[in-house]
């Protein structure tokens, strides 16, 4: 088979995979459906909700057939919540701790001006709302979403955390600035310049470094205690955590992107002795420590951070470097992607990240699990555009119709 048949194959075969996936063409709908006339609101969210019958790890299934579907329309404010497999709207005053069997997903605000606003509640949410990236599209194409500092991404069940970008049109973060961010960890105890510990010690006298032994410190290098370690191993030099995990650290050489990407694995990110998963970054008081230092390259770059599960310590970080104005890297389960990501839930290959037009943009490979970007705050919903949001197993799509309905022709 020569590499053009291939390729037409592969391309019929992503056209029926798309031709069944479980999220809906919402415009068509709009525009075929009979019962739309110029005596409803002009201005409509149509949305369908589909519901994954098994509930496994928060995920979706987009290749399943087992699934619950329900169309509606909105044009008010309201709430949607699920209630075992059905999911339903009600009034924007209900309470979702009234209801023990009602999972709340997300609420629908239509403003004063018309406009219609998705908001996570993050006070009554009870699952993490997400972007789902293989639903955006306008009338004409599908669209690509554009990656920025701090965005949480989510391939199958593994999360990535956007730590830095830098592109013609947005700067670096400031290497002496940590950003906040979701993997924060506070530090138990500190020295500073041989003071006492910051915390009541009765074992401060005789205080050293479990690598070094030393007990000198400085506000450069404190002596911290970031795990349940006790006793002569508690504490640690900031500098010398940072020669420990920099030695643990598997670095990846991908022959095809030697240039332009660059791979940090480490298999358990954790202390050896009490088993604590360590976080990327250090807080104590109103100081912030990163105890992994990169080296940023200074043209556009972008630097994904995987975010740890409960029962699993490995910690991977990748920097994209491109040296073309477009580039493509392929992220998946498979041999031949470039960031290949070990997990059952990853696909072979599973999304695109493109560098074009100075961009960072993630794309879905109609992946079994989706690719998913955390939502965060309240977001706009679009005139005319198609998208789709997943809380847990449920994932709603929906289409802002706003367009002028055409006058019907009197009957004859």
């Amino acid at each position: 088979m020569d590499k053009k048949t291939a390729k037409a194959l592969e391309k019929q075969a992503e056209e029926e995979k798309e031709k069944q996936s479980p999220l809906p063409n919402l415009s068509e709908i709009a525009k075929n459906n009979p019962d739309t006339s110029p005596a409803e609101c002009k201005d409509v969210l149509l949305m369908r909700m589909v519901t994954w019958l098994r509930d496994s790890h928060a995920l979706f299934d987009y290749e399943s057939r087992q699934i619950q579907k329900k169309n509606i329309k909105v044009d008010h404010s309201c709430k949607i919540i699920r209630q075992k497999d059905e999911v339903n709207t009600v009034g924007s005053t209900y309470k979702p701790e009234s209801d023990d069997e009602a999972t709340h997903l997300f609420s629908i605000i239509k403003d004063d001006k018309g406009d219609y606003f998705i908001d996570t509640e993050k006070v009554h949410a009870t699952e993490k709302l997400w972007l789902v990236v293989r639903a955006m599209k306008n009338d004409s194409k599908k669209l690509s979403y554009e990656l920025r500092k701090g965005d949480i991404i989510k391939l199958g069940r593994i999360q990535f955390r956007v730590k830095d970008l830098q592109t013609p049109t947005i700067p670096k973060n400031d290497p002496k600035v940590v950003e906040p961010n979701e993997d924060i960890a506070d530090v138990r105890a500190a020295l500073y310049e041989n003071e006492d510990a910051n915390e009541d010690d009765d074992n401060s006298s005789g205080i050293q470094c479990r690598f070094c032994w030393g007990s000198l410190c400085t506000a450069e290098n404190p002596l911290i205690n970031i795990c349940n370690c006790t006793g002569t191993v508690r504490y640690i030099h900031l500098q010398c955590l940072k020669r420990w995990v920099k030695s643990k650290v598997k670095p990846i050489q991908n022959e095809k992107m030697r240039e332009c990407l660059e791979s940090f694995i480490w298999k358990t990110f954790e202390c050896e002795v009490c088993k604590i998963r360590y976080s990327s970054t250090l807080r104590h008081n109103d100081k912030f420590f990163n105890i992994f230092d990169l080296d940023v390259p200074d043209g556009s770059f972008c630097i994904l951070e995987s975010i740890s599960m409960q029962k699993n310590s490995s910690k991977m970080i990748y920097v994209m470097k491109p040296n073309a104005p477009s580039m493509n890297f392929n992220v998946g389960r498979g041999g031949d992607s470039d960031i290949r990501i070990s997990d059952i839930s990853v696909s072979r290959l599973h999304a695109k990240i493109k560098f074009e037009d100075g961009k960072f943009m993630l794309e879905d490979n109609t992946s079994k699990f989706g690719t998913l970007v955390q939502i965060k705050d309240k977001i706009a919903i679009t005139k005319n555009h198609t998208s789709a949001v997943q809380s847990g197993r449920t994932v709603v799509t929906y289409h802002r119709w706003a367009k002028d309905f055409p006058p019907r022709l009197p009957e004859k």
